[in-house]
């Protein structure tokens, strides 16, 4: 008995120093946006992976489908060139040391190395890449507009993922739906919050070359409204989308020192979309399910 009572108050001690440790852990701001300036240089090493199926079952079963795999790598030192009024770049030169598209056994290079390719944002949805006066073709615009992402304008990711408050490790705490639906409602009409769903989290502290960071991760579910309008009107008849959904995972590490920009960052993204086809009452229906699924990291070197 006086064994396991001595037993039972070194635990009670070793849980009231976790329980002392935890109630006094360091809290950190979060500051996911960092604005930057014009003229600003980093350099960009990253690796994207895509991939996309189709297949489509009818009456008997499976009646067909399709594949599409690809890797992009891109290595590069960017230019700031343009920035809109909250800091986020909308045109940026990069002076290209790689940038290669990879599919099965084959690697193609889609720019010379040592080009110069601008890459800007016109409007909500088009990224255009040029180098001079001419765009790239549309195979390199896809692959490059895969890998680089410029702003849109609309909230922040502070508005949208961050929170005002101080966090210690392992807090948790909801997005900003509201704020995020409105980002949304050009590329999917009718998107509402009620349409998503996500949370934040303060996973760690790191270090990377020696600079204290925050390890932030963002989990987002969106639920796509039923499509209608001019959209649904320009359909063929008897198809309509019964469900799409989005699922984001995003990783980001952030130096403590939030003048600094971020030095990596991870996306896992899956798209999902059923279609239903019925021609006429005669005919028997088919269902087409698209998945596309994509994995981009992204490392970011500081430069003076």
């Amino acid at each position: 008995m006086i064994r396991n009572l001595r037993w039972a108050g070194v635990v009670l001690a070793v849980m009231l120093s976790w329980v002392a440790s935890t109630a006094t852990a360091q809290e950190y701001e979060i500051r996911l946006h960092r604005p930057l300036k014009v003229g600003q240089k980093y350099g960009v090493s990253t690796t994207a992976h895509l991939s996309r199926s189709m297949t489509i079952t009818a009456e008997k079963g499976l009646f067909g489908g399709q594949n599409e795999e690809f890797s992009v790598e891109l290595e590069c030192v960017v230019t700031v060139l343009e920035i809109d009024d909250k800091g986020r770049e909308t045109k940026v030169s990069m002076a290209i040391s790689k940038c290669v598209k990879i599919k099965g056994e084959n690697k193609k290079d889609l720019v010379p190395k040592d080009a110069v390719v601008v890459a800007s944002q016109k409007g909500r949805k088009e990224q255009v890449f040029t180098i001079g006066e001419e765009p790239l073709g549309a195979e390199a615009q896809e692959a490059l507009g895969s890998v680089v992402s410029l702003s849109k304008g609309g909230a922040t990711d502070d508005e949208i993922l961050g929170t005002k408050d101080r966090k210690k490790v392992g807090d948790r705490w909801n997005i900003n739906a509201a704020a995020a639906a409105k980002n949304l409602e050009t590329e999917m009409p009718g998107i509402q919050e009620k349409n998503i769903t996500g949370t934040t989290t303060l996973e760690g502290v790191v270090k990377v070359g020696g600079i204290e960071c925050l390890k932030i991760a963002a989990e987002m579910t969106i639920e796509i409204p039923p499509i209608e309008g001019e959209v649904a009107a320009a359909m063929p008849e008897g198809l309509k989308v019964s469900k799409s959904t989005v699922e984001m995972r995003c990783v980001g590490v952030f130096p403590v020192d939030a003048s600094m920009d971020r030095l990596e960052e991870s996306i896992d993204e899956k798209v999902t979309l059923i279609t239903e086809l019925s021609p006429d009452p005669d005919t028997p229906g088919m269902v087409m399910q698209t998945i596309a699924q994509s994995r981009q990291t992204t490392k970011v070197t500081p430069m003076e």
